[in-house]
């Protein structure tokens, strides 16, 4: 990261506004009328669609709006945001309240996501269209939220786990599942983003079998996803790993 508010290392449109206290990497795309607020950091080559926000107030009844757009986010309660993010028109990222909301890089967020204070997404996950989280939610690496999907605050969806169109999160959601409805439901193995990770059809019985408690993990799924379901067993906490060097 470059440390700056923006400059020649970024394509800023005109109409958009960023904090001076924001910190910008390089590489990174800026849409019309976008806004990055307060002590947010962005790092490199994230593409940042028309009117999102980036950094808005933690929607908390009694945290105090002040017209100092430029604070928001200090104490270590800002946003943090790592690399080859893409946020879709009108996104809205808020910044922490007890701590800090922490996105990864490679993730998808479509049209009107909105991911609330204190969140955790790991890399590689998408939010679809319209999909909401609330307060203090971890997505885990590759979760895929579906269209209208909506996670209740404090609750977790494990890696490569798929929530489908319009479910509601109620409670904790395992790795590798597939769970639709409201409140949703596991309805099997999130099949399909697996096999796009490399998992063969030979391999589902005995992670369905890992999930139940009556197989071993193994040791032959492809690494990214052994280490995520390795580290998702040991703490949920280590999904922020990767964006330790962001920290301030």
């Amino acid at each position: 990261m470059s440390g700056s508010p923006g400059g020649s290392a970024n394509s800023i449109h005109e109409t958009a506004y960023i904090s001076p206290r924001a910190l910008l990497g390089v590489g990174n795309v800026i849409g019309p009328y976008a806004t990055i607020l307060g002590t947010a950091v962005l790092g490199d080559d994230n593409w940042v669609g028309p009117h999102v926000v980036l950094g808005g107030p933690p929607e908390v009844a009694d945290h105090h709006h002040s017209a100092d757009w430029d604070s928001m986010g200090s104490g270590g309660h800002g946003v943090v945001v790592g690399d080859r993010n893409v946020f879709h028109e009108h996104v809205t990222v808020s910044h922490g309240w007890a701590s800090r909301t922490n996105v990864g890089s490679d993730c998808l967020l479509m049209t009107r996501a909105h991911v609330a204070h204190d969140c955790t997404l790991g890399d590689g996950v998408v939010m679809s269209a319209g999909s909401t989280l609330g307060g203090h939610v971890v997505l885990w690496t590759r979760a895929t939220l579906g269209m209208g999907a909506v996670v209740h605050q404090r609750r977790s969806v494990g890696p490569w786990a798929m929530v489908g169109m319009a479910g509601v999160v109620t409670r904790d959601i395992s790795a590798c599942q597939l769970v639709m409805g409201s409140p949703a439901r596991p309805v099997g193995l999130n099949t399909v983003g697996l096999r796009r990770a490399g998992v063969g059809e030979h391999q589902f019985a005995r992670l369905q079998g890992w999930l139940e408690g009556t197989e071993a993990l193994g040791q032959d799924l492809p690494v990214l996803i052994q280490r995520a379901l390795e580290t998702w067993m040991r703490s949920p906490d280590d999904v922020t790993t990767g964006l330790g060097a962001r920290r301030d």
